[in-house]
């Protein structure tokens, strides 16, 4: 089984791999701008996707676990 140390490890070689292949086997070697492009704008589709699922689930767990931390000191509000 693999753990989450592991899991990040190898996540992040392969991402390191991916730009590697990509600036050396498309874009120093000649290729097409069109594929150029259409590998660019899916990086940063699926970049601001990730990014924003794991936005909303640190709200979440947040929010599960917002309760158990309470800064309240237990007075009602002062009204104006």
């Amino acid at each position: 089984m693999v753990t989450v140390t592991e899991f990040i490890v190898q996540l992040l070689t392969s991402v390191a791999e991916l730009i590697q292949i990509f600036l050396f086997e498309v874009v120093i070697a000649g290729g097409d701008p069109l594929q150029i492009v259409a590998f660019v704008s899916g990086s940063i589709f699926i970049g601001v996707a990730s990014l924003y699922f794991t936005y909303l689930l640190l709200g979440a767990v947040a929010d599960l676990f917002g309760g158990l931390f309470s800064f309240e000191t237990g007075q009602p509000p002062q009204q104006e």
